[in-house]
């Protein structure tokens, strides 16, 4: 816990001249930043522009990336220039002006950074990265390190299941229930059963809820929470979903790097949409009170 608290923390730092070039190339960290920065002829714009707010990957960051897309980014000097620049946002704003649950912030690019304040853990997110270094204050602005590398989203919700490839049962069952809408308002978290899960159930199970709306929108609901929960902001608790009955609440799991939700594993997390955030579970989630219903099915 110490720890965490000294990785938080906001660091106050005295007046300084350098710029937010001049900072970053100080940094042992952010070296591959500083590279890019420069390959994409943005050094100038971060030097003398601003006041800008900078939230910055560290070289760690950048290393989880696959290596195909940083390949890509090194290759395509148009597109490196648009990611560099969803990183930074006009404006000053230091840690204090960021606790601000589901706050939206407009990028360089127009797009819109999404800010989420988890108090319980002491974390405040980017797109679901996390603050990791507060508040350096440079002349033009304030510099934040961030734990990975900021992607736009790919549409809302529906669009990001839709670009995955492999939730094409979920959108045909919320499609049959009626609930597209649903899942483009928000902001929302998805608890996302992929086809194989569906076709754990079983065929006829399949087909019988989805010639059954009002209990397939049930199930479905209970796979979606209101607010962006990111991985990052998850304990072990209980949560409040769509389904809307205070007895049956998703219990999530978390231990160690490992999450599940009501004992379905969450294969893939932090699917960042610009209504919320998607995350692949294994298995479909039945809340007890539907499971005599689907079984009389």
């Amino acid at each position: 816990m110490l720890v965490l608290l000294a990785v938080l923390l906001p660091c106050v730092f005295a007046q300084t001249n350098d710029t937010i070039i001049d900072a970053l190339k100080a940094s042992s960290r952010e070296q591959t930043l500083v590279a890019l920065i420069q390959q994409a002829g943005l050094t100038d714009v971060l030097a003398t522009g601003g006041p800008f707010t900078l939230f910055a990957p560290d070289d760690l960051a950048f290393s989880k990336l696959p290596s195909a897309t940083l390949t890509m980014l090194k290759n395509d000097t148009n597109a490196l220039a648009e990611i560099l620049k969803y990183h930074v946002v006009s404006g000053t704003y230091k840690m204090d002006d960021l606790k601000v649950n589901e706050m939206m912030l407009e990028t360089l690019t127009g797009d819109q950074l999404r800010v989420n304040d988890y108090m319980y853990k002491r974390r405040i997110t980017i797109e679901g990265a996390t603050i990791t270094y507060a508040d350096k204050i440079v002349s033009n602005g304030v510099i934040h390190r961030v734990s990975q590398v900021l992607m736009p989203p790919k549409g809302s919700v529906v669009d990001v299941l839709q670009a995955d490839g492999s939730f094409n049962t979920l959108i045909a069952a919320a499609q049959a229930a009626g609930l597209v809408d649903a899942l483009a308002d928000g902001p929302i978290t998805v608890m996302a059963p992929d086809d194989n899960a569906f076709a754990s159930l079983g065929n006829e199970t399949v087909s019988k809820l989805l010639a059954n709306p009002d209990i397939l929108a049930d199930v479905l609901k209970y796979h979606v929470i209101h607010g962006s929960l990111y991985s990052a902001g998850m304990h072990s608790e209980y949560l409040n979903t769509l389904e809307q009955d205070d007895r049956e609440r998703l219990y999530a799991s978390f231990t160690g790097y490992s999450l599940s939700v009501d004992g379905a594993r969450v294969t893939d997390r932090d699917m960042s949409a610009t209504n919320g955030v998607v995350h692949k579970i294994n298995h479909v989630l039945v809340p007890s009170s539907l499971k005599a219903k689907i079984a009389a099915l």
